[in-house]
């Protein structure tokens, strides 16, 4: 069975000591969200969490996504996507999906990945000075995660189904956000 990802309080101040540099007149502490093409799961919630960071009046910080894969690059976010964003009043509009790619390692905080597929590429692919506290899974963060195994985190990738897929992906992505805002806050003090 595959280890948990959440991280404890204590993880989060060693992290925030060792790693993170964000702070007033410095660089932006940066979320990278990860899955596999970068035009469903990560694309949403890339723009949901830079909505909920600007309502909770959170400044120096950058969300990114990205795909493991390159199958989607260049392209523009699915438009079962923009159609969830859009019913939230966000936009997806000039997003272009990209891969995963060496100076993501050196630019971001914190990788939050979609799938056990996802946290696994993070894990093989990531320099051996990266925290492992970085890596995450996105649903680690919502509320009773603690205890889960990683396979009961994932989120299923929205692209095979319907809209109703799409639905649930953004519930997912909604139940983990204040989770993400708290860590944020935390890691930055």
């Amino acid at each position: 069975m595959l280890e948990n990802t959440s991280t404890t309080a204590a993880d989060q101040a060693s992290y925030a000591e060792a790693d993170h540099t964000s702070g007033e007149g410095q660089e932006p502490f940066t979320i990278l969200f990860v899955c596999t093409g970068n035009i469903c799961r990560s694309a949403m919630a890339h723009y949901m969490l830079q909505d909920a960071l600007a309502q909770a009046g959170i400044s120096n910080v950058r969300v990114d996504s990205c795909g493991t894969s390159d199958e989607e690059a260049g392209n523009p976010a699915d438009p079962r996507t923009e159609r969830i964003l859009n019913d939230l009043g966000l936009t997806a509009k000039g997003h272009v999906a990209r891969q995963l790619n060496e100076n993501d390692w050196a630019q971001t905080d914190l990788f939050l990945a979609a799938d056990v597929r996802h946290i696994e590429t993070l894990r093989a692919l990531a320099p051996t000075e990266i925290n492992p506290a970085r890596i995450r899974m996105v649903r680690s963060f919502e509320p009773g995660a603690a205890n889960q195994p990683e396979t009961n985190l994932r989120m299923a990738d929205p692209w095979y189904g319907d809209m109703s897929d799409f639905e649930t992906t953004r519930e997912q992505i909604t139940a983990a956000l204040p989770g993400i805002i708290e860590w944020v806050r935390e890691a930055s003090r």
